[in-house]
């Protein structure tokens, strides 16, 4: 009842149980102790009629009118206030968000259990008690399925990797509401949260991805557990723990590592199909744990590693094989054999780490020698030799694609029939390499492989025959015929040669090629006659300077200069 002059007076509002004045009081502007006293009678004499007016109030100005009408609201049970409660839960004054999470807890409807433990992300201690209760009173209302979606699932993945009292009052919820542990990952959780490491260990599989989760754990002695419990899940936490090798977190993926090691000969089978992995990254990682592992059986696995593009990859696979041992000097000399050089070039460092050493004069030592680049070593071997110092004129580095070919030249004779097999290469290195072998060791039964050579569609391999073809003192007449070759690459290449070797008797055979038809053996011919420095050519060099190909041109003005200053050369 309202008095005349003075502010309504609540107990007498209570005791004739007039709902609307204590509604009325709940607007009272000049004492917030009327508006908060109005809010509390509201809840006692449960008057729907009051939800509304209730719901209004947690908007306002003080906390503790917010706090005492979210009391209210609790006590009315009423749905209709279930949102604006919810919503109360971010309110910036703790006690007001505990009164709500108690109000929540007395409405029991479970659609608040989510966003109730959403906030016990960032609530302080002191309120996750009244959380907690009302997460108690929502659970027992709620049937299996419910429990399961609205309250389990999402309480779990909450209180993981937070404080070990949230996780502890989490549990206790669990209890209360008579959650029973089964065989699944929520219940590995569960029997983390406990302590209880032997039975989250007896949940096996499931228990892997939230013990994986526990490495990163806040509390050190939660790691610690965890990674023993995973060891002892054993092979069953393998695939997630290779995963976990490429965790963004450091900590995690040294753990994942460390136990996959002590996991030991019984991960082997699903650590080897993982150097398959699409991720080069899961790749690495899986050969590094397989060489601390360091048993035989992953010897296979390791040697196909070997071949993969990735840099990375190959070299963890090397040092794998280094730490298993002796066990791995067959494959790795097999690798030696590999038709890719870097991956013999990984099999012999591997087979120098574990100690082996080469104890016979045999092709693949030969190619051990090769790649150590102790080129004496590989000659002293002869003859057998031969096939991987060939193999190596394909190398990348110009210094030992040299040094092979030099190496062959020591052999000496013995080598022709394979270096003239060599002309026909498909790798023009190859083929350069050994014509200019072929031309050091004298072979003279080479000239017509290298003659045909001549047709080669490379210019530094044409040039590398010319050179042999000199050095064994062909006669300059097979250049000659070569200019009337159907063939345009064999007359270009005669034209160079007879550029560098002819003298006054094939410099009119080389002035009629100045009227070829291909421009490319034109120009070749102009360089050749103005290298051989005979002024004969001078006047059908002039003739010439108005070829319709440009280069034609500037090389026919090229040779000239050669021959005699251009001003004494302009026709009269």
């Amino acid at each position: 009842m309202m008095g005349l002059f003075g502010p309504p007076d609540i107990d007498r509002l209570i005791a004739r149980r007039d709902t609307k004045g204590l509604i009325k009081a709940l607007s009272y502007q000049k004492d917030e102790r009327i508006r908060k006293s109005a809010a509390r009678a509201l809840g006692h004499l449960g008057d729907t009629q009051a939800v509304e007016p209730l719901i209004h109030a947690l908007n306002h100005d003080s906390p503790s009118v917010r706090e005492n009408a979210a009391w209210a609201l609790g006590q009315l049970g009423d749905p209709r206030a279930l949102d604006p409660l919810i919503a109360v839960l971010k309110d910036e004054e703790k006690i007001v968000c505990k009164a709500a999470a108690w109000a929540l807890g007395e409405i029991g409807d479970g659609r608040a259990a989510p966003p109730l433990i959403a906030v016990l992300r960032y609530w302080d201690q002191n309120e996750w008690e009244a959380a907690f209760w009302a997460l108690v009173q929502m659970g027992l209302r709620m049937d299996a399925e419910e429990r399961q979606t609205l309250l389990i699932e999402p309480l779990f993945e909450a209180v993981q990797g937070k404080s070990l009292v949230l996780r502890q009052g989490a549990t206790e919820v669990l209890e209360k509401i008579g959650w029973q542990p089964d065989n699944s990952s929520i219940a590995a959780v569960y029997w983390m949260m406990k302590g209880q490491w032997d039975r989250c260990v007896a949940v096996g599989a499931p228990a892997a991805e939230p013990l994986i989760a526990a490495l990163t754990d806040r509390e050190a002695e939660v790691r610690q557990a965890a990674f023993w419990a995973l060891v002892n899940v054993g092979p069953a936490a393998v695939p997630l723990l290779i995963n976990a090798l490429v965790d963004r977190r450091t900590d995690a993926r040294q753990a994942a590592f460390w136990a996959l090691v002590r996991i030991g000969e019984t991960a082997l089978p699903r650590l080897n199909e993982s150097l398959q992995n699409d991720s080069e990254s899961i790749r690495k990682a899986v050969a590094g744990v397989i060489g601390q592992i360091g048993h035989p059986s992953a010897i296979e696995s390791l040697a196909i590693t070997l071949r993969y593009n990735d840099w990375g990859v190959r070299k963890a696979a090397v040092s794998a094989l280094v730490k298993i041992g002796p066990d791995a000097i067959p494959v790795l000399q097999e690798a030696l054999r590999d038709h890719d050089q870097d991956v013999r070039w990984r099999a012999a460092e591997a087979l120098e780490g574990v100690g082996w050493q080469p104890a016979d004069r045999s092709e693949d030592n030969a190619r051990y020698w090769i790649i150590k680049g102790d080129w004496p070593q590989c000659i002293a071997i002869g003859e057998r030799a031969i096939p991987p110092l060939i193999e190596t004129l394909a190398h990348w580095d110009q210094e030992i694609r040299e040094a092979a070919a030099a190496a062959l030249v020591q052999i000496g004779l013995g080598t022709t029939a394979p270096l003239i097999a060599a002309l026909t290469n498909e790798d023009a290195h190859v083929r350069e390499h050994a014509a200019w072998a072929l031309g050091q060791i004298q072979a003279n039964q080479a000239v017509e492989s290298l003659m045909s050579s001549l047709n080669d569609d490379q210019p530094q391999v044409r040039e590398a025959a010319i050179g042999a073809l000199v050095k064994l003192h062909v006669n300059q007449e097979a250049f000659v015929q070569s200019l009337t070759s159907p063939n345009p690459t064999e007359r270009e290449a005669a034209a160079w040669a007879l550029g560098r070797v002819g003298n006054d008797r094939t410099i009119d055979p080389l002035l009629k090629v100045l009227n070829d038809i291909d421009a490319r053996v034109r120009r070749t011919a102009a360089e050749s006659l103005g290298l051989m420095g005979d002024q004969r050519a001078v006047r059908l060099l002039m003739a010439h300077l108005e070829d319709p190909d440009a280069e034609v041109r500037q090389a026919i003005t090229d040779a000239l200069e050669r021959l005699a200053p251009l001003q004494d050369l302009t026709p009269s």
